[in-house]
């Protein structure tokens, strides 16, 4: 027996110190910049939404009801805070409004968009898609409901792996932006009312 614990104590070490796999961030991609004419309003953008399995920085995949995430892959902040930063870059990118205002600013604008997010993650049946789903509502100065619209772009995945749901779920979300700044086009203070 006491020959047994130096053995395992060396089985169980060599465990230990086997490497882990390194870590693989993800990103968003950011839209290039349209040149159009300013509108007259300013827009708010509110922190995006969602529920908690799509607070934190894994990467999601489903499989039947089943929700589960790739182990050494995660995004590079939280998606609603990706999609957050893509929307204000895209809606500034697209000069439908005047300016837009990021979350965390100070300022207020003519118009304040909200947004929740309801998927984000690659569907594995029954073929694999990355899923993006969202809702938006736009509100006046005086939180008045000028506007509100679903969304939900379903992108071919080419294989179900984490590098190839990562760049289908990063076209769907730049899908997305295009499509809300599309519902946004031409929408102003002045149509409002």
């Amino acid at each position: 027996m006491r020959q047994a614990l130096p053995i395992l104590f060396l089985l169980l070490g060599g465990c230990a110190s086997a490497p882990r796999p390194p870590v693989v961030e993800y990103a968003l991609p950011l839209p290039a910049p349209i040149t159009t004419a300013p509108a007259a309003s300013t827009g708010a953008l509110a922190p995006i939404e969602a529920p908690r399995p799509l607070t934190g920085r894994k990467l999601l995949y489903r499989q039947g009801r089943r929700l589960a995430a790739y182990a050494w892959h995660r995004w590079a902040d939280s998606p609603p805070a990706l999609l957050t930063h893509l929307l204000v870059e895209r809606l500034a990118a697209g000069g439908r409004w005047k300016a837009v205002l990021p979350p965390h600013s100070n300022g207020r604008g003519d118009l304040r968009l909200e947004g929740t997010l309801l998927d984000f993650s690659l569907h594995l049946e029954p073929r694999p898609v990355a899923a993006v789903r969202a809702r938006f509502v736009l509100l006046d100065r005086n939180r008045r409901v000028l506007a509100e619209r679903s969304f939900e772009i379903q992108t071919p995945v080419a294989a179900p792996g984490p590098a190839a749901a990562a760049e289908a779920l990063g076209r769907g979300a730049s899908e997305l932006g295009d499509q809300v700044a599309r519902w946004l086009a031409g929408r102003s203070l002045r149509k409002s009312r």
